[in-house]
């Protein structure tokens, strides 16, 4: 028996894929052929699913620690002792403190729209305090949010195909956005020209149809020198510009001393 399931891997694009399902047991993973996106991929941790699900070294009980952190000692205890004992600590720190004295942290894991957002709304009914999940690209979300605002999540991976150039700069996509590829594939094929900018050659960088590498610290000097180069032919934006950007009259003023001759000798 076949069934179209979502992945549960850590991964924002949340792949769709067909298991197959023999005497209750998932004993085969391959991607939806049928998926728009992801068109059938399945990536080699996914399609080692099955054998996560059966390893005989997976956790499969609730295990208490009972020795100091890093010792690895712990002790089997049954699931209701598990949770018995979780939510009598929750309750006596609600009872004396309140809920702010409970900190909700969690990241990774299941990241699906659905799945991924299962513990918020437990934490947010008991009043707990709030914190961003991803210590690690909170900054990298609120510059993207303050250059691009809060929708803007980025070109529609579709949309690739009708373009004429595609510039992918700092961005090695075919180690770390496989899903992007065949698209970019596809807009080949009807004459879109890829550019790949980065500070070393990388796979990405051997795919593109030109490859320009920089010294690491000088992609400003490229960005201004795009910039300068734009108001020069004069192909630039400005009803884009005013609608949608701040300070874009400071930067390309910065940008008419930025030649193509001075940005290449940085």
């Amino acid at each position: 028996m076949q069934k179209a399931v979502s992945c549960p891997q850590d991964c924002p694009d949340a792949c769709r894929l067909i298991a197959e399902v023999k005497d209750g047991r998932v004993v085969r993973i391959t991607g939806d052929p049928g998926h728009p996106v992801t068109r059938g991929f399945a990536c080699a941790k996914t399609r080692r699913y099955p054998e996560r699900l059966t390893d005989p070294r997976r956790p499969l009980y609730p295990m208490r620690r009972t020795g100091k952190k890093g010792e690895g000692k712990f002790v089997r205890v049954s699931w209701d002792e598990a949770l018995d004992e979780i939510a009598a600590r929750l309750k006596a720190t609600l009872d004396q403190y309140g809920g702010e004295a409970i900190l909700r942290y969690n990241y990774g894991g299941t990241m699906g729209f659905v799945e991924g957002r299962a513990p918020v709304g437990f934490f947010r009914a008991i009043g707990a305090s709030e914190l961003d999940e991803t210590i690690c690209s909170a900054t990298g979300e609120a510059a993207w949010a303050a250059i691009y605002g809060p929708q803007k999540l980025g070109v529609d991976p579709e949309d690739l195909p009708r373009a004429r150039t595609v510039v992918l700069w700092g961005a090695n996509v075919l180690s770390t956005n496989t899903h992007l590829v065949p698209f970019l594939n596809e807009g080949r094929k009807k004459g879109t020209v890829i550019f790949a900018v980065d500070v070393y050659e990388n796979r990405t960088a051997r795919f593109a149809d030109r490859f320009f590498q920089l010294r690491p610290g000088t992609d400003a000097a490229l960005a201004l020198a795009l910039a300068n180069e734009l108001l020069a032919l004069g192909a630039v934006d400005w009803g884009y510009l005013a609608a949608y950007t701040e300070g874009a009259e400071a930067y390309l003023e910065a940008a008419r001393a930025w030649t193509p001759e001075r940005a290449a000798s940085r």
